[in-house]
């Protein structure tokens, strides 16, 4: 646009925002002012649009609601600040395992937190900044103990399960006004591996069953192989969910575990003051052990199995 053209449409006053304006990753965005600090400073603002036109529609509907004394002055949360609350507040209030939420806050400590990223706040993100976030996570190494050998690269469900946890926390963050539109969802990662399941022969089937009617909890064993328990499920079985006149079994609750926190007071160099970097050490550990919990709504209630309260040779 030339100087003389500018002079002749005349400057955009606050009120009316800044006209939209093409970005690099190919979306419009316009700049407006929500309304005034104490200290007499703007709030600006911004929207975004697929097209020039709905980037207008939305600037426009903005000022509406600044003109209307609705508009939201609140500066967007940043990343790791949204995070936090989702884990701390929104899935614990939700259907979200609390070993569910662990590993979630083990993926967000380790590839999230110590990121760059961490610091943008939502309106900010684009899809490249999660492509940048999965690269660098995809590059680095799996943490291994001193002794054991060398790392290995990333495993892609690392940055599957880093994928789900960052979608279903910022549409949450959509669905409740914080966030426009989730830059996750246009975001590609690959798919998992096909699971390719071990199948046993007749004789290994037999030589398994075998040893099991030797060992004291030979039943759990022998409970697997015919039903296909997760290792939870038929740990946490209780008597009361065996129905011996029927013949069937309920699978109603998962037994597992989650680790300990510190109860004790952080000193300033971040260093616990029990002295104990693990936290199951700490004298006033809390909320780790062993627990058990509802399954996975996928699995059957009930299956059927051929019971008997007695266990041979016992």
């Amino acid at each position: 646009m030339t100087t003389s053209e500018q002079a002749a449409r005349g400057k955009r006053s606050n009120n009316e925002g800044t006209s939209p304006r093409l970005r690099k990753d190919g979306t419009y965005q316009a700049n407006y002012v929500a309304g005034y600090q104490p200290s007499g400073k703007p709030i600006r603002k911004s929207v975004y649009g697929a097209t020039k036109a709905a980037c207008a529609a939305k600037l426009k509907i903005a000022l509406q609601h600044v003109s209307g004394g609705t508009a939201s002055l609140a500066k967007s949360p940043r990343l790791i600040e949204w995070l936090d609350h989702y884990l701390d507040v929104v899935a614990p209030n939700g259907d979200v395992q609390p070993r569910t939420i662990n590993a979630y806050r083990s993926k967000i400590d380790n590839y999230v937190r110590t990121q760059g990223i961490s610091g943008k706040r939502l309106d900010k993100l684009t899809p490249t900044d999660i492509d940048a976030l999965y690269a660098d996570a995809r590059n680095s190494r799996q943490r291994h103990r001193a002794g054991q050998p060398a790392a290995e690269p990333l495993a892609p469900s690392i940055i599957q399960g880093l994928h789900r946890v960052l979608r279903r926390a910022l549409n949450v963050a959509v669905n409740r006004g914080v966030l426009a539109r989730n830059p996750v969802l246009r975001v590609e990662v690959s798919a998992k591996t096909v699971f390719e399941p071990q199948v046993y022969t007749t004789e290994e089937i037999r030589t398994m069953l075998a040893v099991a009617l030797d060992m004291d909890d030979g039943a759990r064993w022998v409970l697997n192989l015919m039903l296909g328990l997760r290792q939870g499920e038929a740990l946490g079985l209780a008597w009361s969910d065996i129905d011996f006149e029927t013949s069937r079994i309920k699978i109603s609750r998962e037994l597992y575990t989650l680790p300990w926190n510190h109860g004790c007071t952080q000193q300033g160099s971040g260093v616990p003051s029990c002295g104990f970097n693990a936290a199951w050490r700490c004298p006033e550990r809390h909320s780790g052990g062993y627990f058990t919990g509802g399954r996975p709504r996928a699995r059957p209630a009930t299956v059927a199995c051929p019971c008997r309260r007695s266990w041979p040779g016992r």
